[in-house]
């Protein structure tokens, strides 16, 4: 894998509520990820792999983040309040 070179962010917004969705359908592959739920959201985000999060999956509080060295972002699932957002960043192998 070659080193992160470009800086890639983005902000996920929840459309249904309790329902899981994915992030994106496209594939990039970040390194130095960080998943953070949005400070003004009004309820725990959980996330996880878009075919099992729920809401027994690794939940994060508005404003908290979770580090990641390596994810493909469109593997990565979010489950919780509808208009709540997760927001990501990380370096991008280009």
């Amino acid at each position: 894998m070659s080193i992160g070179k470009t800086l890639v962010s983005g902000t996920f917004e929840i459309a249904v509520e309790n329902t899981a969705e994915k992030i994106t359908a496209s594939s990039t592959l970040l390194s130095a990820a960080v998943i953070r739920a949005a400070e003004g959201n009004g309820a725990v985000v959980h996330v996880g792999p878009p075919a099992t999060v729920g809401a027994t999956s690794f939940a994060l509080k508005a404003g908290e983040s979770v580090n990641l060295d390596i994810i493909d972002i469109a593997r990565f699932g979010v489950y919780g309040k509808a208009k709540d957002k997760i927001e990501f960043l990380g370096l991008a192998a280009v």
